[in-house]
């Protein structure tokens, strides 16, 4: 179900919409652009990334919920879908759900912990390495988020 869920064609477009939006705004002012439009109420241009944070925010609370559950053990969690996708996830929409949070109060949401947790990652993601602005499998984000997955 989880598996089949993230392959679905709506989760591709939520990530390509995340994607588009931090290429045009940039890796350091993605979270300020969409918490200005959310503010001034400017649906239009940024529904299609608000929509997509909500599923993918979905999904990974879900998954949460269920290694929290026993119900997915973590061998399985692992493979799939594995400590990669969870790096890009937290890099890519940890910011924005961020400015969602301070625009609209509340405490932080639960499943970046959880997902820390469950990979056993830092609170702070990683610093790149050499590779510094190039994509490569070490390179997994931070300046350069928008490095393909593989």
């Amino acid at each position: 179900m989880l598996h089949s869920e993230y392959a679905s064609p709506e989760m591709l477009d939520a990530f390509d919409a995340v994607d588009d939006f931090i290429a045009f705004h940039g890796v350091e002012h993605y979270p300020d652009e969409f918490a200005k439009a959310k503010k001034a109420r400017e649906r239009e241009k940024i529904s299609k990334i608000d929509h997509a944070r909500r599923k993918v925010m979905h999904w990974y609370g879900k998954a949460c919920l269920f290694w929290q559950k026993g119900i997915i053990p973590m061998d399985l969690l692992m493979s799939f879908p594995g400590k990669r996708r969870a790096l890009y996830f937290l890099r890519n929409f940890e910011p924005l759900e961020e400015a969602n949070r301070i625009l609209y109060g509340g405490p932080p949401s639960e499943t970046f912990a959880c997902i820390r947790e469950m990979y056993n990652l830092e609170k702070e993601a990683p610093a790149d390495d050499d590779h510094h602005g190039m994509c490569s499998d070490d390179n997994l984000g931070g300046q350069n988020a928008l490095c393909p997955l593989s």
